[in-house]
């Protein structure tokens, strides 16, 4: 850090064509978005959490491997939220069924997790859960940014953050709960990642019903013919 601050250069400035910018947008400090979001992160930390933590117990269980194997399995979420950081551009193209398909991933990441018989299947499946919850969080976050004052979106972004970590604080409570509602599985936390499963795939269905995006298109096309018609009325 200290040789780049002492001998990398500045850019030269250059002087570009000024460009009519479109009209301000008053947009409002408050969505129901700042309450659906945070709710909705708290609960997929708090179901994402038994896969991450008990991905070890699940390997000795099942005679998989050693530590070895839960620590390439347990690989497999961040290289799943690699991938997502890679083309996150393309998923957010899916508009509408971005969030639902990347629920879905989860889901059936989790059904991988909860029926692998080997390392190939473990493995498959904790990419699939990492691929899609580490999209959920920007997608919300590019969703709230054209919709609410700029304050606005910094503070909510703070509270999904805030909100996930508490789910996963709270994830002993969702065990708890699962192993009293589920009784076809032996183990608390194949129970959990079964209950986990299921309820991605509601949400996913609510949230294609809600349709996030469809705000956020409105106040793109917004932008986009006013920046139009104030670069006419220029002319």
């Amino acid at each position: 850090m200290v040789v780049i601050l002492l001998f990398l250069r500045e850019p030269e400035r250059t002087e570009k064509p000024t460009k009519a910018a479109p009209p301000d947008i008053v947009k409002p400090s408050f969505s129901p978005k700042m309450i659906v979001f945070p709710v909705s992160v708290f609960l997929f930390g708090m179901m994402f959490s038994p896969i991450n933590a008990g991905l070890s117990t699940l390997v000795a269980e099942r005679n998989l491997g050693a530590s070895f194997i839960s620590s390439v399995a347990l690989s497999m979420s961040t290289i799943g939220g690699i991938v997502t950081g890679m083309i996150i551009d393309r998923i957010h193209r899916l508009r509408r069924f971005a969030i639902p398909v990347m629920l879905m991933s989860i889901a059936c990441g989790c059904f991988f997790v909860l029926n692998a018989k080997n390392t190939i299947a473990l493995c498959t499946g904790v990419f699939l859960v990492g691929f899609g919850y580490f999209a959920v969080k920007p997608l919300m976050t590019l969703y709230m940014r054209d919709e609410v004052s700029p304050e606005s979106v910094t503070m909510i972004t703070m509270v999904i953050f805030a909100m996930t970590n508490l789910g996963i604080f709270a994830s002993n409570a969702w065990i708890s709960l699962a192993n009293r509602l589920i009784s076809q599985y032996n183990t608390e936390l194949e129970k959990a990642i079964f209950a986990g499963g299921c309820m991605y795939i509601l949400f996913s269905v609510l949230y294609y019903i809600y349709d996030p995006v469809k705000n956020h298109a409105k106040e793109s096309n917004k932008v986009s013919h006013g920046g139009l018609l104030h670069t006419a009325e220029r002319k």
